[in-house]
C-alpha cells in the first residue's frame, strides 16, 4: 500500500482531533467535578450513576418521612398525656360532686371548673403540628373538636395517616379522635354533658351511682 503525504496528514489530523477531544473531555471533568456529563460518555457508568442517585433520593425521602413520623408521634403523645391529666381531674371533680353533703354553691363551683376542663379537652384535642391537626384522622385541615353548650363533639374521621419509613415498611403515625371519644356505652362527650347536668341540678346520687362508672369506662 502506497503511503502518500495526504494519508500521513489525514492520520495526523485524525489523531490530533482525537487528542483534542480527550483533552476537552478531561477539562470538562475537572471544571464540573463530574466524570460523566451525558449518558453517551459512558453508558454503563451513566446507568449505574443514575441508579445510585435514585437510591440516594429514595433514602433521603425515607429520612424525611422518619423525621416527620417521630415529630408527629411526639406531638400526639404530648396531647394525649395532657388530655389524660384533664380527665383525671374531671374524675376527681365528679367524685367530689357525688359527696351528697355539698351546698348548692359548692356544686356550682365544681360545675364551673368542669366546664373549663371540657373546653380544655377541646383545645388540646385541636393540637396541630405543621398546620395539621394530629387527632383529626385524615381530615387534618380543620379543628376536629368543639364544645357546644356542655357537649364535647368530634368532627374528624377515623382515617389513618401512614409513613413509609423504609422499603416495604409502612407505619401508622396518627391516632384519630374518635378513639378518644369512644366510651363503649356512650361517647365521652355525652358522659361529660350528663355530669354537667347533674352537677348543676345537684343530683349527687346519680353522679355516685352512674356517672363515675361511665367516666371510668
Amino acid at each position: 500500500m502506497r503511503v502518500t503525504n495526504g494519508n500521513i496528514m489525514n492520520n495526523y489530523l485524525h489523531n490530533l482531533n482525537r487528542n483534542l477531544g480527550n483533552m476537552q473531555k478531561y477539562q470538562n471533568q475537572l471544571s464540573t467535578g463530574k466524570e460523566i456529563t451525558r449518558p453517551s460518555d459512558e453508558p454503563f457508568l451513566a446507568t449505574r450513576a443514575m441508579n445510585l442517585q435514585t437510591s440516594i433520593d429514595r433514602n433521603d425521602q425515607y429520612l424525611r418521612n422518619t423525621a416527620d413520623y417521630i415529630r408527629w408521634k411526639g406531638v400526639t403523645d404530648s396531647a394525649l398525656g395532657d388530655m389524660t391529666d384533664i380527665l383525671q381531674r374531671v374524675r376527681e371533680l365528679t367524685v367530689y360532686g357525688a359527696n351528697g353533703t355539698l351546698a348548692p354553691d359548692d356544686m356550682e363551683a365544681i360545675a364551673q371548673e368542669m366546664g373549663q376542663n371540657i373546653e380544655a379537652l377541646a383545645q388540646i384535642g385541636n393540637t396541630n403540628y405543621d398546620g395539621r391537626y394530629v387527632l383529626a384522622g385524615q381530615m387534618t385541615t380543620a379543628p376536629p373538636f368543639s364544645v357546644t353548650g356542655n357537649m364535647l363533639s368530634y368532627a374528624g374521621d377515623s382515617g389513618e395517616l401512614s409513613r413509609e419509613l423504609s422499603e416495604n415498611v409502612t407505619m401508622t403515625a396518627n391516632i384519630s379522635g374518635d378513639r378518644i371519644m369512644d366510651g363503649g356505652t356512650e361517647s365521652l362527650g355525652a358522659t361529660l354533658e350528663t355530669i354537667m347536668d347533674r352537677l348543676t341540678s345537684g343530683d349527687s346520687g346519680a353522679l355516685s351511682s352512674d356517672s363515675i362508672a361511665r367516666l371510668d369506662e
